[in-house]
């Protein structure tokens, strides 16, 4: 299936196909992106392979190690050598280091956006003060040292399930990306079943409602609150590359703000309002989708620093 006919019904912000003057501009920095890109996997291969170093939990070494074990074996040992990467991996590698990097900034800015607003909301007083406590009893009564700690010491943002379980509420009610699939042509599966009718799967690309499953009854108890204890305790597997990136960005920039600063959405009175009728959920920020799932009008908000930090 041809991506760029795949999404062009989506809007301008995925708009790959249509020319425009600032097109080649475009193309020529994605060029020059994917040497820099292809550059440094290349040498943190040449890097880890000289020691037979399993590297590191970064995506990177992950697409490294997974290459190697699948190449010589999961030992290491035997089979060739695989001192050059070959262009299909090193193609497949660096699509997914950028793929990472844009959806670190979209999405995470998005999801830090929906917790901060989630938890300025009157009803949810209560968990903004168990957040603030737990990173006093982590960082100590001054939110001012926090920054210089987990400078020294990255680790503590470790030590914050509360705060890690808001962030995952947070995304259950606006998950800020999502994903396809497609069935391949022979795949035992050629249908599936949807209200008494059998849908065609075969060469259809299916974009799944993320928003759909973080909000149905039969999964989550009060589908519709905001409750953090549901992803107490955290032991759960991670299903993407990027999520222990974005959540650790995530909990960082909380840890820096929530005791020093109060929020408040602030959209003019004129903007626009949800539909509720239509099933439209998340206030005046609603999401909408502008490449990935945004806040409507980037969500402005009123910042005020608190003027007692308890």
């Amino acid at each position: 299936m041809h991506f760029n006919k795949a999404v062009s019904w989506a809007g301008p912000s995925m708009d790959v196909i249509s020319w425009n003057l600032s097109r080649p501009f475009k193309w020529w920095h994605c060029v020059q992106q994917d040497r820099i890109i292809e550059k440094m996997i290349c040498e943190r291969h040449a890097e880890t392979r000289a020691t037979d170093s399993p590297g590191t939990k970064a995506a990177v070494d992950l697409f490294l190690q997974a290459y190697r074990e699948e190449k010589m074996g999961a030992s290491g040992k035997g089979g060739r050598r695989t001192d050059k990467l070959d262009p299909e991996f090193l193609n497949l590698a660096r699509d997914n280091v950028k793929t990472l990097l844009l959806e670190s900034y979209d999405t995470t800015s998005s999801s830090m956006a929906y917790t901060l607003a989630l938890l300025s909301e009157p009803e949810n007083t209560h968990e903004l003060a168990r957040i603030r406590a737990e990173h006093d009893v982590v960082f100590g009564p001054d939110p001012t040292e926090a920054a210089a700690m987990l400078l020294s010491d990255p680790r503590l943002l470790n030590n914050l399930p509360l705060t890690t379980a808001a962030v995952k509420e947070s995304m259950r009610l606006f998950p800020a990306a999502s994903t396809t699939r497609t069935t391949m042509p022979n795949h035992p599966a050629q249908t599936v079943s949807f209200r008494s009718q059998q849908l065609p799967l075969a060469s259809q690309q299916i974009w799944l409602a993320h928003y759909g499953f973080g909000r149905r009854g039969d999964l989550w108890p009060e589908p519709r609150k905001f409750v953090i204890d549901r992803f107490m305790p955290m032991a759960r597997a991670a299903v993407c590359l990027g999520l222990e990136l974005a959540m650790m960005e995530l909990r960082l920039i909380l840890v820096l703000l929530c005791r020093e600063f109060d929020f408040e959405i602030a959209y003019a009175e004129d903007a626009p309002r949800p539909h509720r009728e239509h099933g439209v959920r998340g206030g005046r920020g609603y999401q909408i989708i502008d490449f990935a799932a945004k806040p409507l009008g980037h969500m402005p908000v009123r910042v005020r620093r608190r003027e007692k930090i308890q």
